[in-house]
């Protein structure tokens, strides 16, 4: 595989890899960087986090969701046990390693985290007490994204709020763009993920209009958990 150009998303937490993929021969690409700026929650979203017991369900949808609820709990001296009463869903299984870290259980973790089969673990799991009809979801996310089963949560008749806790900046919107030409000519032939949190990213890029494998590249990895990850974002991977 050496020499292949290689996206890889730029950032201090993939600095070091980088470096070692460099070294090793591989034509690194930097992928258009995401900066996710946290908001200030208005008091009904507020209100909503400190109060799961009046919902059937909370959904979380990513691990950087978990990071700024366990902060924004601390802050706020909300009271995470409180959450063991509603069902909770974690969207991927690093999503309830996350909530693990807070004591809290992942009641339901889809193998998959496409929308139709987050959708299908949450009825099938339903299905076993109680319809979705009528049932009341609480969404905590860092930003919207196609993961997030919305549209049938509430077409099978549930009711959801969402607390999204970030704004995203993708920088240097240039970048984007001849990334973007790049990935439609074919000139990318592989797809590096350093971590779990670059899934999420990678996924956050395609709803800015940049998807990676577009052009056929192919997806490669360095860790067992990162594997895992991309197998549940349904992203054939090989170890390098």
């Amino acid at each position: 595989m050496k020499n292949r150009s290689t996206a890889v998303i730029r950032n201090a937490r993939n600095a070091r890899k980088i470096a070692r993929l460099e070294a090793l021969g591989y034509e690194i690409l930097a992928a258009p960087s995401i900066e996710f700026r946290s908001r200030e929650l208005s008091l009904k979203e507020l209100a909503d986090l400190a109060s799961p017991g009046v919902y059937d369900c909370v959904i979380f949808g990513d691990e950087r969701a978990v990071e700024s609820f366990q902060e924004i709990a601390e802050e706020s001296s909300i009271d995470i046990y409180g959450y063991d009463e509603p069902t909770i869903v974690a969207i991927g299984e690093p999503v309830a390693d996350r909530l693990r870290f807070l004591q809290l259980h992942a009641d339901v973790i889809p193998s998959r985290i496409d929308p139709a089969s987050v959708f299908e673990s949450i009825s099938a799991y339903f299905e076993g007490g109680r319809s979705l009809e009528d049932s009341s979801f609480l969404v905590a996310a860092t930003v919207g994204t196609t993961r997030i089963p919305m549209g049938s949560l509430r077409a099978a008749g549930a009711e959801a709020d969402t607390v999204f806790f970030s704004e995203i900046e993708v920088v240097k919107q240039n970048d984007l763009a001849k990334m973007k030409a790049l990935v439609i000519g074919g000139g990318i032939d592989l797809v590096y993920f350093g971590s779990t949190y670059d899934v999420f990213e990678v996924e956050v890029l395609a709803t800015c209009s940049l998807d990676l494998f577009e052009g056929g590249a192919r997806a490669v990895c360095s860790d067992e958990l990162t594997l895992a990850a991309l197998g549940e974002a349904g992203l054939e991977a090989e170890m390098i």
